[in-house]
């Protein structure tokens, strides 16, 4: 299964919205450097998903606000 996810960085309130069936938006923390925002959007994600974030992946928009999750 697929989803788009909208990431805001730095956020000062983070959390997770489902925005429309399949996609999301999430609000983080982390500054986008070094990997960290996108780190910290997988947890957000799985807790709100409620699955273990080892099951998501991105596989594409690494460096993009907009990203392609995968839960496997």
């Amino acid at each position: 299964m697929k989803l788009t996810v909208k990431v805001n960085v730095n956020s000062g309130n983070p959390g997770v919205t489902l925005t429309a069936p399949g996609e999301y938006e999430v609000a983080v923390g982390e500054p986008p450097a070094d990997g960290r925002a996108n780190r910290a959007m997988l947890r957000a994600l799985a807790r709100f998903l409620d699955v273990p974030p080892s099951r998501l992946r991105i596989v594409s928009g690494h460096s993009f606000r907009t990203k392609v999750v995968e839960i496997s």
